[in-house]
């Protein structure tokens, strides 16, 4: 089992009541927030950060989806090499494969 650290940090209560928001829910958004940012700066996986946000991978998925953000962060070069990779595997066309290529 991983160990936890717990990281305190001071916020003004005027802050938190301008954001009608509680201890906990401004926690948690906290959360949320550092681990897309962290996961947008490729320096944690989408597990790891839907770990630290609190979601599952498909539920962290959700929230950036949610709030704009891409999951996927290819370049056109790197999108047009997997599109070239996927027209390469010469699938089959026939019973059962509709819709497919």
């Amino acid at each position: 089992m991983n160990s936890v650290r717990k990281i305190e940090i001071e916020v003004p209560e005027e802050l938190l009541i301008n954001l009608k928001q509680t201890d906990e829910e401004f926690k948690k958004e906290l959360k949320l927030l550092i681990a897309i940012e962290l996961y947008k700066k490729s320096r944690l996986s989408l597990g790891k950060a839907a770990e630290l946000s609190g979601f599952s991978k498909l539920g962290f998925i959700d929230m950036l989806n949610f709030r704009g953000e891409p999951f996927f962060d290819y370049s056109e070069d790197e999108i047009a090499r997997e599109l070239q990779n996927i027209k390469s595997l010469d699938i089959p066309k026939g019973e059962g494969n509709e819709g497919y290529m």
